[in-house]
């Protein structure tokens, strides 16, 4: 067996390449206009902009669809490129398919548009090369759909760090929860706390946890502690996402659309995530509201269910794969 194999087999329980995708180049556009090409790291520092769109090309080093798939898979690979989008700041993780084009050419290309008010700080992009199908088990070879067969290093984005208008984001800050007018003596030894109850809604994170704090800003892009910092990130979406939604829903019912600019972002948001195929978006976002008021408690597994969606069970993947290295 090979150096390159071992290398492989010691990641994951089936031949897989950390190192088998590479992204090309990206190119930009705002609001429409050219940009060229961005380098991985650069800032983006511009005037007021609503959206960014994202040019990518990306390559299949060579060999590896032979090194991760069957040889009897080959002639049509099962494969497909999956994005994920991420924006620790905003909480953004937004996986992107890309179908594999033609099982000819180990070239893909894709677009990906992003709204202002879904970023803030570092964006980055990330690919994986994951399988479409389930087959029958082979020794040493992937079977189960969605499992990660290769990635590549991820790409990244600085945006302009302005601090958002009141009411328009999610404000995170990080503060002793013995400091924090609100939370209760009983939950100063929480590591995070959602308040609701003005303009702006701010998600506090418990300054007196350090060992969880450096997990969180952890800027490692593989291995258990990057592994760490998204199963962390994935606890935190499963308590905001119902949260902010809800009392969006409500607000929104009970003023008859008269609310706070985030709360309107939220729902519009959350009405592109989950209903891609919906042009409507101000239809959208009253059924959206509609089914909060009517029937909470099957607005919530939908909630649960599309954020498992969003790449959750990868990062789960990842997360399990990590601590048992």
């Amino acid at each position: 067996m090979s150096k390159k194999s071992l290398h492989l087999e010691r990641f994951m329980p089936y031949a897989s390449d950390r190192g088998g995708l590479a992204l090309h180049h990206v190119r930009a556009a705002i609001d429409g206009e050219p940009r060229g090409e961005l380098a991985s790291g650069t800032p983006l520092s511009t005037g007021p902009w609503e959206t960014l769109t994202l040019s990518l090309a990306l390559e299949l080093r060579a060999g590896v669809l032979t090194r991760v798939l069957h040889a009897d898979e080959l002639h049509e690979p099962p494969v497909a490129i999956v994005l994920a989008v991420r924006c620790p700041a905003t909480f953004l993780s937004l996986p992107q398919c890309v179908k594999h084009p033609n099982p000819s050419t180990d070239k893909y290309e894709h677009v990906i548009s992003l709204r202002r008010n879904e970023i803030r700080g570092e964006v980055s992009i990330t690919p994986h090369l994951v399988r479409t199908t389930t087959r029958t088990p082979r020794p040493g070879f992937a079977a189960r759909k969605g499992a990660w067969l290769a990635k590549g290093d991820p790409w990244i984005l600085h945006t302009d760090e302005t601090k958002p208008r009141q009411g328009h984001n999610l404000e995170i800050l990080r503060k002793r929860f013995s400091e924090v007018q609100g939370i209760l003596p009983a939950d100063h030894h929480n590591w995070f706390a959602l308040q609701l109850d003005g303009a702006s809604p701010r998600l506090f994170l418990n300054d007196e946890h350090s060992a969880v704090m450096a997990a969180l800003y952890d800027t490692s892009t593989r291995g258990k502690r990057a592994a760490v910092r998204e199963a962390l990130f994935d606890q935190i979406d499963a308590t905001v996402w119902p949260t902010l939604l809800l009392h969006a829903a409500r607000a929104w019912h009970d003023t008859d659309g008269d609310t706070y600019a985030w709360q309107e972002n939220i729902l519009r948001l959350w009405t592109r995530w989950s209903s891609p195929d919906e042009h409507d978006l101000a239809a959208g976002v009253q059924r959206l509201v509609q089914r909060a008021i009517d029937e909470p408690t099957n607005f919530l597994l939908e909630i649960s269910a599309v954020l498992q969606r969003r790449d959750q069970i990868h990062r789960l993947e990842r997360l399990i794969a990590g601590v048992s290295q």
